[in-house]
């Protein structure tokens, strides 16, 4: 396999990403080491319109832009969304949380300590 692969290999398996409690090797990016408390792991700017889209940022603790949160209905979507989102500490841009109705409070970022503002809505908000 060539050394720029997308793939890892853990515990002698062939996998698209390392598994939980890991994180790629830097001098060996095709073998995982094993991470000292939690794993950062940087994830891009997202929109959140379901709960599938929420999916993608499981694990993420780092949001390398912002995160645009516009979900409409559904049931225990609080709950839900903490399963996948809380373990985001750092959103590098804006946090914008609209037309989320059935979200009474913020509490499934239980683990948001930062949001930077590098960018900004109306170059006013974060």
């Amino acid at each position: 396999l060539p050394s720029d692969t997308h793939f890892v290999i853990h515990g002698g398996e062939c996998m698209l990403d390392c598994p939980s409690g890991f994180m790629r090797n830097e001098t060996n990016r095709m073998l995982c080491t094993a991470c000292n408390g939690l794993c950062d792991k940087v994830c891009p700017s997202t929109v959140i319109d379901n709960v599938d889209a929420a999916q993608s940022l499981k694990d993420c603790t780092f949001i390398e832009g912002n995160l645009d949160i516009n979900i409409r209905r559904g049931n225990n979507i609080a709950s839900e969304l903490e399963t996948f989102m809380g373990l985001i500490e750092t959103v590098t841009g804006y946090v914008k949380i609209r037309h989320s109705h059935a979200l009474g409070s913020l509490s499934f970022l239980k683990s948001l300590r930062y949001i930077n503002g590098q960018e900004l809505i109306e170059n006013m908000y974060s």
